[in-house]
């Protein structure tokens, strides 16, 4: 009932990924460890999204754990031991490849992420920024000296006249 709801704020194309990610291969079981596994993957691949969504930098990556997911990871994820999972049982193939394709999309975000241009002040030098800072303090300046004589000649201009000639302003 409220996921039918929420479906209604969906794009036909948001819908269409929502559809696929649910949609499991047909290698996936879960008589074995086969569906931990997938969806062990899944998670980990939507946790490299992020940390790829919120990082821009080449220094970000050094380490290549932080965006890409290893074998060991995903078997301590699902709580058995690598050999395994990704050697011994039918579906290793699979799963290797699966894991494979995850990779290649991590690494392809993470090259959009550093080549994507940076916005604002981020792409400017301090030499730019420390100009712009200059002449937007000196535009402050101006700017509230001129308000300060504009209220001061409309203070004098509405003060009555008896009051003005008491302040010999007149």
């Amino acid at each position: 009932m409220i996921d039918d709801y929420l479906n209604e704020f969906l794009d036909e194309e948001d819908s269409e990924l929502v559809k696929e990610e649910n949609r499991r291969p047909e290698w996936v079981s879960d008589a074995n460890s086969s569906a931990e596994a997938y969806e062990a993957i899944q998670r980990l691949f939507k946790r490299k999204r992020m940390y790829i969504n919120g990082h821009k930098k080449k220094s970000d990556y050094v380490k290549k754990s932080l965006y890409q997911i290893s074998k060991s990871e995903v078997a301590s994820e699902v709580g058995v031991k690598m050999q395994p999972i990704f050697y011994t049982v039918g579906y290793a193939a699979q799963l290797t490849l699966e894991l494979n394709e995850k990779n290649e999309k991590l690494a392809t975000a993470k090259d959009n992420a550093i080549k994507s241009p940076r916005s604002g002040n981020n792409q400017k030098t301090k030499k730019q920024l420390v100009k712009e800072l200059n002449e937007t303090t000196e535009k402050d300046k101006i700017n509230s000296k001129r308000t300060v004589e504009d209220v001061y000649a409309k203070t004098l201009e509405r003060i009555p006249l008896d009051v003005k000639k008491a302040f010999k302003l007149v």
